[in-house]
């Protein structure tokens, strides 16, 4: 994979070919024993598989980070920005429900936590599971 010029995309080499690849479009990456499955959405909003490509997700979510990805699971990574939901064990991310790892449960929420939002008014707000609810 190659980061040529274009700051919200990347270049990624499948079937001897380089196919570009909007980050913005990318909804989560799979692995697939040795290939990378990159699943997101076409321009008219289309789930479906952009590409397939060889190499590991390890190397993938590395070259990924600077956009926000994380690796949640050992078979998924995806950009934090594309999370809808988050119950503790699994993420919603448009009509996929993708297990959280527990190794990296705790380790999410805190992504989550320290991103551009938290602390604002508006930013996420992670209330403990037990003791009084808050909107009670």
């Amino acid at each position: 994979m190659k980061n040529f010029k274009s700051p919200r995309a990347v270049f990624v080499r499948s079937n001897r070919t380089w196919l570009r690849v909007n980050i913005d479009d990318i909804t989560y990456i799979e692995s697939c024993g040795d290939y990378v499955q990159w699943k997101g959405t076409d321009s008219k909003g289309k789930e479906q598989t952009l590409c397939l490509s060889d190499g590991s997700l390890d190397k993938v979510c590395e070259q990924l980070a600077p956009y926000g990805f994380l690796r949640i699971h050992r078979k998924y990574a995806l950009s934090v920005e594309r999370i809808e939901d988050y119950d503790g064990q699994t993420v919603v991310v448009g009509s996929h429900v993708l297990p959280v790892s527990r190794q990296k449960r705790k380790w999410l929420v805190d992504q989550l936590c320290s991103g551009p939002l938290a602390g604002a008014e508006t930013g996420p707000v992670v209330f403990p599971e037990t003791g009084p609810s808050p909107l009670a």
